[in-house]
């Protein structure tokens, strides 16, 4: 991958994680690591009264699936454009969005400049070049 993509992959993974459905996006790392380790509490709930179950055709539940489904990709596609339109459109988002391009290249040339990295990288890529050799 070139500098560029791999820039905006980041930062396009930064800003997924931040927006993430997922509340647990929004954790810091170290806060994640000692919630994994510690067991879930549940909250108590107080469990309805067994009412009739409406039986479903299994086609129609996977009519309503993929409808859900659907909406769904169509609501992140949304969603996606919208915070695009306001990076360009609004000043401030536009700086903090530019100030995280240049945070993450001089984070990436930092990282890039270890010679561990640099070895792994080196083997990574071999690997791949490997791999596209045997699919073709």
């Amino acid at each position: 991958m070139t500098g560029k993509i791999m820039l905006a992959a980041a930062v396009s993974l930064i800003l997924t994680a931040a927006w993430s459905a997922d509340p647990s996006a929004n954790v810091p790392v170290d806060k994640l690591a000692a919630a994994k380790d510690s067991p879930k509490q549940e909250p108590e709930q107080k469990q309805k009264p067994a009412a009739k179950e409406k039986k479903t055709d299994p086609e129609e539940e996977a009519a309503k699936i993929r409808e859900l489904e659907n909406q769904r990709r169509a609501l992140f596609r949304r969603l996606q454009q919208k915070r695009i339109d306001l990076l360009k459109n609004n000043p401030k988002l536009n700086k903090m969005y530019l100030d995280i391009l240049r945070q993450t290249q001089e984070l990436a040339i930092e990282l890039d400049s270890d010679m561990e990295i640099r070895a792994l990288n080196n083997e990574l890529r071999e690997v791949e070049k490997q791999l596209n050799e045997k699919r073709k």
